[in-house]
């Protein structure tokens, strides 16, 4: 038998930018990994972690 639970949250308006931030963060990371990928191939995850290293300057 599986279980599943819902979880409903009301993050009040300061948390609720926060999540925000963290989302668009996230989606430009996938979005520009995305776009390496289709433009030169395959990249391994090793070089993409080293590579947002060095983004991390340029997009703080």
């Amino acid at each position: 038998m599986y279980k599943a639970y819902k979880f409903r949250l009301y993050p009040n308006d300061t948390q609720k930018m926060l999540i925000h931030k963290i989302f668009g963060c996230y989606r430009f990371v996938y979005n520009y990994f995305l776009d390496k990928c289709r433009s030169y191939g395959y990249i391994k995850a090793f070089d993409m972690c080293n590579e947002l290293k060095e983004m991390y300057a340029d997009y703080p």
